[in-house]
């Protein structure tokens, strides 16, 4: 599966980490130390404003937007930008409904009854949780990266906190069931 960063569709406290990072101030080694999903990000806004709102979906378009990216860069070894050049296709995605949660849902036994296992019931939960926020929750998953330390703890705490929010969230559909 794809990772789900949410780079489609970030989440409010992802935009103010990324957005309050003003990539010329930093030195060489702290620009070379950027964690790549800021980097996408950051051309993420880019794309956006001259493409309609749109993310980058063709190969053409993922070219052109690999472009914005290395234009960025400061020196031609900066491992964080090959990362982020390597995880456009994998992570520069409108995210959609994975086919087997779609069946999930469609399930009939989705509709919480009295009857209803604690999966199902909890299926339902996540399953109210997509039709109103229009996402599924964030997993909290971040991969290694090349970084620094600040930074990526800083990101691996706002994704986590984000899944702990999310999942409280579904705890809260399941108890009003």
């Amino acid at each position: 599966p794809l990772p789900d960063l949410r780079l489609d569709k970030p989440y409010t406290e992802l935009i103010d980490f990324y957005q309050n990072i003003d990539l010329s101030a930093f030195t060489d080694t702290e620009h070379a130390h950027i964690p790549f999903i800021v980097i996408l990000l950051k051309c993420l806004d880019q794309w956006r404003s001259c493409h309609g709102g749109e993310i980058p979906r063709n190969h053409k378009e993922k070219t052109e937007f690999k472009s914005l990216i290395n234009a960025l860069r400061r020196k031609a070894d900066e491992e964080n930008f090959n990362e982020a050049c390597q995880n456009v296709n994998k992570c520069v995605v409108e995210m959609s409904l994975p086919s087997n949660i779609k069946e999930l849902f469609e399930d009939p036994a989705c509709c919480v009854s009295a009857s209803s296992t604690p999966f199902w019931i909890t299926a339902a939960a996540v399953k109210q949780f997509y039709n109103v926020r229009g996402v599924l929750p964030v997993s909290g998953v971040l991969g290694d990266m090349t970084a620094d330390s600040q930074s990526f703890v800083a990101l691996q705490t706002l994704y986590r906190d984000k899944a702990a929010s999310d999942a409280q969230a579904v705890a809260e559909y399941v108890q009003g069931f």
